[in-house]
């Protein structure tokens, strides 16, 4: 004999079977649907006029922009040779590992 009703599978999803049936958790819905409500309002906003939301955004981005802090010309300057400097000795490392590992497999296979 297969029980009757609904189980609830620990995340929450039911599944045929035994066990309890009845609404979901009350205290979780009414904020869940708040939100879904707020987020379709923003979309139907945006649909409506699209320009207005672009402009938005892009106030959004300079404003946030205004408060980064930028490097002077000399921070730039060392910062942009220090990279460099890194990616010269770098380069050298790798081509040499390279040539290397070049002349041992040209050793190896031509000692056969």
């Amino acid at each position: 004999m297969q029980p009757q009703g609904r189980r609830e599978r620990p995340g929450g999803a039911c599944v045929k079977g035994a066990g309890r049936s009845g609404p979901p958790d009350q205290a979780k819905a009414p904020d869940m649907e708040g939100r879904r409500l707020k987020d379709l309002a923003t979309q139907v906003q945006a649909m409506k006029n699209p320009i207005k939301a672009i402009q938005k955004y892009y106030d959004e981005t300079v404003e946030q922009l205004k408060k980064c802090t930028w490097p002077s010309a000399k921070e730039l300057y060392d910062s942009t040779a220090v990279i460099v400097t890194s990616l010269v000795i770098i380069t050298v490392f790798v081509m040499v590992v390279d040539w290397g590992c070049e002349a041992a497999v040209r050793f190896i296979v031509g000692s056969f």
